[in-house]
Parts: structure tokens; sequence; C-alpha cells
């Protein structure tokens, strides 16, 4: 699944996901080496599920990357994940 807010990248990736070829394509004229990445009924279902409390989501992941970083970011000989520029890392 992708979520994007660019159409460039939103149209890239419907050609490469159906083999290459362009979206609306009825001829199977490929116009790329591609592959075929469509998803099953069910794991569209589960996606739109999630991508309903995406935000809530993503807070919670920050919130257990706080705890980590609070008990365990300053211990020598222990590397956590980089973190997003922007975000910061003062919890």
């Amino acid at each position: 699944m992708l979520k994007t807010s660019d159409p460039g990248l939103r149209e890239r990736v419907l050609v490469l996901c159906d083999h290459g070829r362009p979206p609306g394509d009825r001829l199977f004229l490929n116009s790329e080496f591609a592959f075929t990445y469509r998803m099953k009924d069910v794991t569209v279902a589960l996606g739109l599920a999630q991508a309903e409390w995406h935000d809530e989501l993503i807070s919670m992941k920050w919130g257990i990357f706080a705890w980590y970083w609070k008990r365990l970011g300053n211990l020598q000989g222990v590397a956590l994940n980089a973190d997003v520029v922007g975000r910061g890392t003062s919890f």
C-alpha cells in the first residue's frame, strides 16, 4: 500500500505494479519490465481499516520510540534507530 500526495509518484507506482503497463491499458502493451503487485480484496480491506487510524498508530509508535530513547538513549554501546529530520529527539 502506498499513501502519497505526489501525483508523479502515484502514476509511476501504478505502472510498475501492473507489469509495466500504463493505467487503463487493455492490450497488454508493456512499456517496461515490471512486476504485478496488485493487492487482494482482503488485503485492501485490512489496509483501508488501518489507514483510518494511521495518525493514531504513528503517534503510538513515536511514544514507544520516546520510551526507549529515555531509558536507553544515553547508554554506551546502545544504538537506536535514527530519528526523522525535524522530529527531534528531546523527549
